[in-house]
């Protein structure tokens, strides 16, 4: 159960809120929402609730810890080839069909002509300076490139699903990229 809370009080620049409280019959979460938020903070907020949420229903008492470079990755790839248009958007009325564009790796490859990638490293442990402000897009763009570059893997599918699968066993992620990869 994630509940969504829209508090006209937090400050957007403040962003969202994902508590997760363990109790006897399992986990449950609060997803604390500010009352304008831009689109990727939301895709962001929902995705880190639904990968804690999934992980942690084979974990203890102990929250599975979720990469960065996993729910920005994932965001940005479901929103590069999925159906972009379910965030609702104030003042736009659907008539008709939905015309749908699917964005896939071009945008990626078009922002990282003009910086180069980061590293593993980075995006495993990054600066605050490079998840906000103008590296934003770039680290999203890196890390929806290696999500996808793992999911290309001969037997990539399987391997994420082994990661995810793995991290409420182990303290940190790593351990569990590494045994599933």
């Amino acid at each position: 159960k994630i509940e969504l809370i829209i508090n006209a009080a937090l400050p957007e620049e403040r962003g969202p809120s994902l508590t997760a409280v363990h109790r006897p019959d399992g986990w449950s979460y609060e997803l604390q929402l500010p009352k304008t938020i831009q689109q990727e903070n939301l895709v962001r907020a929902v995705m880190q609730g639904l990968l804690t949420e999934l992980v942690n229903r084979r974990a203890g008492s102990q929250s599975a810890e979720i990469p960065f470079w996993l729910v920005e990755g994932l965001g940005a790839h479901l929103q590069a080839y999925n159906v972009p248009t379910f965030i609702i958007r104030p003042n736009v009325q659907s008539v008709g069909y939905n015309k749908v564009g699917i964005e896939g790796m071009g945008a990626v490859r078009a922002g990282l002509r003009e910086q180069s990638p980061l590293t593993f490293q980075q995006l495993s442990w990054p600066q605050w300076s490079n998840v906000t402000g103008k590296d934003q897009a770039v680290y999203r763009s890196c890390a929806q490139l290696f999500l996808e570059s793992l999911l290309q893997l001969d037997d990539g599918q399987s391997c994420l699903r082994r990661m995810l699968e793995e991290m409420p066993k182990h303290k940190n992620w790593q351990t569990a990229f590494l045994l599933a990869f």
